[in-house]
């Protein structure tokens, strides 16, 4: 979160069993997730897409597939 300037915008991706530390650590470094998408497979989701900005405001949309 240092790297970016207030209103900057982070993309990436990050395996969907892990996202309750995604979360947490993104609240600790002031990023607001906005949009999220998880990628299915055979046995359910196994990756999620996210795009966060820092100093956002609170809304999160989720994505269909």
């Amino acid at each position: 979160g240092r790297l970016l300037k207030n209103g900057g915008r982070l993309w990436l991706c990050y395996p969907a069993s892990r996202l309750a530390e995604c979360f947490h650590a993104m609240v600790e470094s002031r990023l607001q997730p906005k949009r999220l998408r998880l990628i299915d497979g055979k046995n359910g989701p196994y990756l999620a897409l996210m795009e966060c900005v820092k100093g956002g405001k609170t809304g999160l949309i989720i994505e269909r597939n």
